[in-house]
């Protein structure tokens, strides 16, 4: 994990209890999810200028009830966006 100001990490800046509130609002999404639901998720980075850098869009189906579908969509957006930063 990046590290916070004054040089603490995630974690040892929230401690536990923080990291579990963190934990379950990134999970209440999933708690509604049903079998077959659909989630498309867009993203657009722009240089300074304005310029497209990089535009995509993913699609994740649900296989179960209570699936996260959130979270393979923006690990796959911030894989492209971060390649193209990268260069």
């Amino acid at each position: 994990m990046g590290r916070l100001g004054r040089g603490l990490d995630r974690d040892e800046t929230y401690g536990l209890d923080g990291r579990r509130r963190r934990r379950a609002r990134g999970n209440e999404h999933a708690a509604t999810t049903k079998t077959q639901d659909e989630l498309e998720l867009s993203y657009r980075l722009e240089s300074e200028t304005g310029s497209v850098l990089k535009e995509g869009k993913s699609t994740q189906k649900g296989n179960s009830d209570g699936e996260d579908l959130l979270t393979p969509l923006i690990e796959h957006a911030a894989e492209e966006i971060a390649g193209v930063v990268a260069k």
